[in-house]
């Protein structure tokens, strides 16, 4: 094999022994999650999601994994940290792949750290897969750079909730070029205020986004001594980003990213799971956040001894009202030790183009399709 300048990959092989892999999730678009958070979705046999993790993102679990809602949000808890964190241990130990998803990055106050020290104490391995995190992906959507040539050479993050925590500086953040505050729905006011009060100039651009790089993405913006008020007035709402600094005024002029038609719409898909996928893909590329709620369920009789007699009886006219029909007819056929050739002589009715073009990929043409 010839020499190559590109460094040797991390091994993403699927463990074969109990384990816990931290993936970030990225802020809302399932599209940005990475490969190997991706292949860790794909192989685990454990999901144990946040709140804000995409929901698209768990179908790419596989069928018989176990999924659970761990996620805390303001007021509504699913599990305490103490509790997720020996779940986790808890299904890691029976030998199972453990995929802690995490919005955002797993190590920006995501407590990803906490979770691993965990498992190294239980002597549990474990793995972190980054993500994108809001801090710079939300902004990204809105045109909004954090760093920028001749305006921010550096940026801060903090938890708008560190206000009295005694460790956060608010000088350094009144003073860096770019900051940006996490978490800060309910006291932006309070922060601006502080800010201020260290020392930032009050008419200092500002933006705020709620709901960064999802279809239903909303962005405002102002400045530092009026953006409490404008995100009031709009009613954004957790979860909700701030950047306050030069960078906040590209917005107008680098928003790039256009809600899509069906943007923020719920949608329920009542298809039955095996055929819904296509139509949930076309419904998230146009903004909706689709739920999977199958109301029937198909059960296939290919092969039993009565469909099998009855596709070996003589008959004029083969008539197929769905593409399940014809899925199943050519299955029986092939359960009987025959194939399309059985069917020389009859003449094939489709009840529409689904149906005709699932009779197609068996190199069969309906002779009728009815208007």
């Amino acid at each position: 094999m010839p020499p190559t300048d590109d460094p040797p990959t991390t091994d993403r092989r699927p463990p074969t022994t109990g384990h816990v892999t931290l993936v970030g999730a990225g802020p809302g678009d399932p599209g940005l999650i990475t490969v190997a958070g991706l292949e860790a979705l794909r192989n685990a046999d454990v999901v144990l999601h946040d709140a804000l993790a995409p929901r698209a993102l768990l179908r790419e679990a596989p069928a018989g994994a176990e999924v659970r809602n761990v996620g805390k949000r303001a007021g509504a808890h699913a599990a305490t940290q103490d509790e997720i964190e020996a779940l986790m241990l808890e299904r890691a130990r029976a030998g199972k792949r453990v995929v802690r998803l995490k919005g955002g990055d797993p190590f920006v106050f995501g407590r990803g750290s906490e979770e691993m020290r965990a498992c190294r104490e239980a002597g549990v391995p474990c793995t972190v897969v980054p993500g994108v995190t809001s801090a710079i992906g939300a902004f990204a959507y809105a045109g909004i750079p954090v760093t920028h040539r001749g305006l921010s050479s550096a940026f801060m993050v903090i938890n708008a909730r560190s206000m009295n925590d005694g460790v956060t500086s608010w000088r350094a953040a009144a003073e860096v070029d770019t900051l940006v505050l996490l978490m800060g729905a309910e006291n932006l006011a309070e922060c601006a205020g502080r800010l201020v009060a260290e020392g930032r100039a009050p008419e200092t651009p500002a933006a705020s986004v709620q709901w960064g790089t999802r279809p239903d993405q909303r962005v405002v913006t102002g400045t530092l001594a009026d953006i409490a008020d404008r995100v009031a007035e709009a009613g954004l709402s957790a979860p909700l980003v701030t950047v306050v600094g030069p960078v906040a005024e590209l917005a107008g002029e680098l928003a790039w990213f256009d809600p899509a038609p069906l943007a923020g719409r719920q949608i329920a898909v009542t298809r039955s799971r095996a055929q819904s996928s296509e139509l949930v893909d076309l419904l998230e590329a146009e903004g909706a956040f689709v739920t999977e709620t199958p109301t029937i369920e198909l059960v296939s009789r290919a092969g039993s001894a009565d469909l099998c007699e009855a596709v070996a009886a003589p008959a004029d006219w083969w008539a197929f009202s769905s593409a399940n029909g014809v899925h199943v007819a050519m299955e029986t056929l092939t359960a009987a030790g025959l194939d399309s050739r059985a069917l020389a002589g009859r003449r094939l009715a489709a009840v529409g183009e689904a149906t005709a073009a699932a009779l197609a990929g068996y190199g069969l043409r309906p002779d009728f399709v009815p208007e």
